[in-house]
């Protein structure tokens, strides 16, 4: 049975469009983000209509280059790669239209939030926004269903009422589908109807509590995509310096030029969360305050920032259980299993990882718990993971009381 994203009938009148959804929602969504954050910030401080309309100009058109050209350098790459390799796969799809098409989406849908600054009167644009910017997110997210079974209009309402409702200052949760239908048939419930699913889903809220999402402001959503693309930026760069060292001739001279493109994006990319960070006086006071810590760096600090904004307003265990560093137990009876960490927020432990690594050495604190664990016979993996999350411990307990690092020699 073919699945959805390959038959082409399920597509109705856009077979040639099926393998570019992904990257059309891919660029829509951070596009409307993105926008959406300048006109908000623009909004809040009371400047022109000009300016807004240049800064999201200037975003749209930078950004939007940047992601498209970076993803069009990417697969380019892969593919010459391949290609040297003899394995390029049959079928493959061109590196320029998919580059286009996140660059089209992200331009296309993020010029929406800026729409009204040019039709609508000055006293009511940035309502005006609102509506348009909510309209364009159910009409991204109903766009999902062209390589789904999803009903059009539930979809689009999912992702409309998760950012509405954020907006508005309610608490909102997105419950993993596949918990509530298991938590369903841990009742005994084993049909499936709209008004069951309804019912299930209500039992479920009431019973499991599920931990509510925390509200990101456009400026947070802001910083985040920053974040997020500056990691696929160095994912990429790592991809490329591995396939240099097997590259036939013409194609290092590709992945050369690529690698300098991804240089020179990583350093705007970075001169750009410096640059949010610094002009926002929360930021900058809790990122001096992180790197007091021996051994905290500014990707480390800057990756909590946007990455775990329930840093301070978690006690130890939970921010542990969050960022996933909390040991798990699996026993059972007599038995006892090996503790194991998994789950949690990747992003925030791949840059844990790196600053638990580093103040293994010049953490005073931290290196005699390292050098303890392992005087104790534990692995030094083992001991680099309850580093982390003792690391994460502190940045947590500083947060919460606004003191810096104090370390005072025994």
């Amino acid at each position: 049975m073919d699945t959805p994203h390959r038959n082409p009938e399920y597509l109705g009148f856009w077979p040639s469009w099926a393998h570019h959804i992904g990257d059309l929602v891919f660029g829509a969504n951070d596009g409307i983000v993105t926008t959406f954050a300048v006109v908000s910030g623009v909004a809040g401080a009371s400047l022109s209509v000009k300016v807004a309309l240049v800064l999201g100009l200037a975003n749209l058109l930078a950004d939007g280059f940047a992601m498209g050209a970076g993803n069009y350098l990417g697969m380019r790459s892969e593919q010459d790669y391949q290609a040297s390799l003899g394995v390029l796969r049959e079928g493959h799809t061109h590196a320029a239209g998919h580059g286009a098409a996140i660059f089209l989406a992200f331009l296309g849908a993020g010029s929406v939030p800026l729409l009204p600054l040019l039709l609508v009167p000055q006293d009511h644009t940035f309502l005006a926004s609102c509506a348009a910017t909510g309209t364009i997110l159910f009409i991204v997210g109903s766009l999902r269903t062209l390589v789904t079974r999803a009903r059009w209009f539930v979809s689009g309402l999912e992702m409309l009422l998760a950012s509405e409702l954020e907006t508005a200052g309610l608490p909102v949760t997105v419950a993993n589908p596949k918990r509530v239908r298991d938590f369903a048939r841990s009742t005994g419930q084993l049909a499936k109807t709209d008004r069951l699913d309804a019912r299930a889903i209500a039992h479920y809220a009431y019973a499991i509590r599920p931990p509510v999402r925390p509200l990101r402001t456009p400026e947070q959503a802001h910083l985040k995509a920053l974040v997020t693309r500056r990691q696929q930026v160095i994912q990429m760069l790592t991809a490329e310096k591995n396939r240099r060292s097997n590259a036939a001739a013409p194609i290092g001279v590709a992945i050369e030029r690529h690698l300098e493109w991804l240089e020179g994006e990583l350093r705007r990319l970075d001169g750009e969360i410096c640059q949010m960070v610094e002009h926002n006086p929360q930021w900058k006071a809790q990122a001096a305050m992180l790197r007091t810590v021996p051994g905290v760096g500014p990707v480390c600090a800057t990756t909590l920032l946007a990455e775990l904004p329930e840093l301070g307003l978690r006690n130890r265990k939970q921010i542990a259980a969050l960022v996933g560093v909390a040991p798990l137990n699996r026993d059972s009876g007599a038995y006892r299993g090996k503790r194991r960490v998994f789950g949690g927020r990747a992003a925030v432990r791949r840059a844990l990882y790196m600053a638990a690594l580093v103040a293994t050495r010049v953490n005073p604190v931290l290196r005699a718990f390292y050098n303890h664990l392992l005087s104790q016979g534990k692995e030094k993996k083992v001991a680099l993971t309850a580093c982390m999350r003792k690391l994460l411990i502190i940045l947590n307990a500083m947060v919460q009381t606004g003191r810096a690092w104090q370390y005072a020699a025994a």
